[in-house]
């Protein structure tokens, strides 16, 4: 379940990040980092939810 969670996540920042490449000149840096740190907030959410 978790190498599920972990392959899923993967595939969404891969496919995130390529579609950002394009958009990436266009947006603010702030912009950005803001959505890298809330995939990283929702990846350690799911973590420590399959925990208990």
């Amino acid at each position: 379940m978790l190498y599920m969670i972990l392959l899923l996540h993967y595939v969404v920042t891969s496919i995130v990040g390529l579609a950002s490449t394009n958009g990436y000149i266009l947006r603010p840096f702030h912009q950005r980092t803001s959505i890298i740190n809330s995939q990283n907030a929702l990846f350690v959410k799911l973590k420590s939810h399959k925990k208990h």
